[in-house]
């Protein structure tokens, strides 16, 4: 027995990575709460994974959320959530602002020759009436 009713894992952003992080937690009743990116929708990435661990979950009485905020959540399902109370959008921006000089050196790669003030991937929600067409990423 630990003591305590819920985990936070804020160890990665795959569940290959700390997928066994979760079962072990959850086996040993633990709510778990995770910036881990893929739990806002593990289906999409890690679906076999993603059973596991809710089988798990159940069993134990307990339960995982993914409550991550990098860009799949705050640029994407955020701004999308958002415009639901709306009559009618137009469009939505949002940007990420970074300085990629002091994170890992895959983010350094993918924002090199970039402004230092420019936002990371972009993405334009383009609204037509209620109803959001595909995103528009623009680099």
């Amino acid at each position: 027995e630990v003591g305590a009713e819920v985990a936070v894992v804020a160890t990665g952003s795959h569940l290959a990575q700390i997928g066994n992080q979760f079962e072990t937690l959850l086996a040993a009743g633990l709510n778990c709460l995770s910036t881990c990116e893929e739990l806002v929708f593990p289906w999409l990435k890690a679906a076999d994974a993603a059973d596991r661990l809710d089988a798990l979950a159940r069993e134990h009485g307990v339960s995982l959320l993914g409550v991550g905020v990098n860009p799949g959540f705050v640029l994407d399902l955020l701004p999308f959530m958002m415009t639901r109370v709306c009559q009618q959008v137009r469009g939505v921006y949002a940007g990420r602002f970074v300085d990629a000089s002091l994170r890992r050196p895959q983010l350094q790669s993918a924002t090199s020759g970039l402004p230092s003030r420019r936002p990371c991937l972009p993405i334009h929600w383009v609204g037509h009436g209620t109803t959001l067409r595909r995103p528009l990423i623009r680099s």
